[in-house]
């Protein structure tokens, strides 16, 4: 009987947090289908390459996580990143580690990242040109590292671009947001020319993408 009670102590524990936000609720999940990993997004290993995660951060953090692996990551320019939300969704913060800008030799800052980390993450708050990208992407093909944009980059692999979301948690009026699908178009080289559109739900503890269809083809702005 005490063992019953227990359970059903903790059970009505783990409710109240989770009602309350304190303890996170359960990965989300598709019902249906055959969900793939996240790294399925990808047609091809990111080592040697730069790809753009445009307008979703926790599609960035997701693929983060996934191909850290006992690597290291250095994030610039990326202001609205929020750590707990990486620690979150898997990264390993101990090797993880964010650069200052600064207002002069910022395409040697990203050169030199390249250098020291495998993942390299460079958003928006770093200036660089179209040639300055160009020669980090030779410096990446070189040093086996990976660099994720989040805007244009021209010449990248692959162009995961979030077009839509829905988001879950509050569907009886009340609670938080626990949870996302979004809806994620990709472009790109190579075998990620053929546009194609995703649905990838997240937070997710396994896997988590399915193909819903073709993307429609369009002009993109690429540099």
């Amino acid at each position: 009987m005490a063992a019953v009670d227990l359970a059903t102590a903790r059970a009505a524990l783990a409710h109240a947090e989770t009602k309350l936000g304190v303890r996170r609720a359960a990965p989300a999940a598709f019902d249906t289908d055959d969900p793939e990993p996240i790294s399925s997004l990808l047609t091809s290993s990111p080592a040697g390459n730069a790809h753009v995660v445009a307008a979703s951060t926790t599609l960035l953090l997701a693929l983060l996580a996934a191909h850290q692996g006992r690597g290291s990551i250095a994030v610039a320019g990326c202001a609205d990143l929020g750590w707990v939300a990486a620690h979150e969704a898997g990264i390993d913060l101990d090797r993880t580690a964010y650069v200052p800008v600064v207002a002069h030799s910022q395409p040697q800052i990203a050169a030199a990242m390249l250098d020291g980390f495998e993942q390299v993450v460079l958003g928006d708050g770093i200036a660089l040109t179209d040639a300055d990208k160009r020669r980090l992407s030779a410096r990446a093909r070189d040093t086996s590292a990976t660099i994720w944009a989040t805007t244009a980059w021209p010449g990248a692999a692959h162009v995961l671009e979030t077009t839509a979301r829905a988001w879950h948690g509050t569907d009886d009026g009340h609670g938080h947001l626990r949870a996302a699908t979004l809806t994620v178009e990709r472009t790109g080289r190579g075998a990620a020319a053929r546009p194609a559109r995703f649905e990838v739900a997240l937070p997710a503890a396994g896997d988590c993408v399915r193909e819903i269809s073709a993307a429609p083809a369009r002009l993109r702005l690429v540099s």
